[in-house]
């Protein structure tokens, strides 16, 4: 369903028999959950009463460029990871536990992109084309890879790796490149531990003087945090792991 004219939320919703709705957020919010709980919960309760039988899916979004001049990059010092992580934590709350009974799935989008800026195909513009969009080739790709393998893939038996070819526009990037985005696309759509592994106890560390919601400690005093392990993925493999107890300036 595709308009150019300037419809209402309602005149979308009551258009057709919808079976599937994708939530986000707004990027530059997505990893703030106390701006998605509120109206997220206002959201489902309409959905539920015009298509109850729809299933709902979350999208997890990815983490602005480095460097990017969005004004919304401000909410996390302008830290492309402090940002990620920020959408991590919070998608985390929506799917395991505040709304748990509300979505059947997830689709891990901000984890593949992130996971591909650690890869040989990564660039100085982050598969972005403005700084937050996705860019026409790799970035759109890769999103679109994860929605079919997360929502479409189940319907059809038939995954990712079944396709093959490439935009027929791009002149940048081989088979071999694509082929790879395809294969990333399934490991972290088959393997939860991908997405969620840099947390712990559904929590996570920014840095050692940041506490849980990204605020600032007070550094002249010290402060003592829950032992948990933070782990480091590069790629999707575990490099190692601390435990961070206590911390002083």
């Amino acid at each position: 369903c595709w308009t150019e004219d300037t419809v209402s939320f309602s005149q979308v919703i009551d258009s057709r028999n919808w079976n599937i709705f994708v939530l986000q957020q707004s990027a530059q919010y997505s990893g703030i959950f106390g701006t998605i709980r509120g109206d997220l919960t206002h959201l489902l309760r309409l959905l539920d009463a015009k298509c109850p039988n729809a299933k709902h899916y979350w999208h997890l979004t990815w983490a602005f460029a480095n460097g990017s001049d969005h004004p919304g990059f401000g909410n996390y010092d302008h830290s492309q990871l402090r940002m990620y992580y920020s959408i991590v934590n919070a998608s985390s709350q929506i799917i395991h536990q505040y709304f748990r009974d509300d979505f059947i799935g997830y689709i891990p989008t901000g984890t593949l992109i992130q996971s591909l800026r650690s890869s040989y195909l990564c660039d100085s513009t982050d598969f972005c084309r403005d700084g937050y969009h996705l860019d026409l080739n790799i970035g759109r790709y890769a999103a679109a890879c994860m929605f079919y393998e997360k929502v479409l893939a189940p319907q059809l038996s038939k995954s990712i790796l079944m396709a093959d070819g490439i935009p027929s526009e791009d002149s940048i990037y081989t088979a071999g490149d694509y082929a790879f985005i395809r294969q990333k696309a399934y490991e972290i759509a088959h393997n939860d531990s991908l997405v969620w592994g840099s947390l712990a106890n559904r929590r996570i560390y920014r840095t050692d003087y940041y506490d849980l919601m990204g605020r600032p400690l007070p550094q002249s005093k010290t402060f003592t945090t829950p032992g948990i392990a933070r782990y480091f993925y590069v790629s999707g493999q575990k490099k190692g792991e601390r435990i961070i107890t206590k911390q002083q300036k």
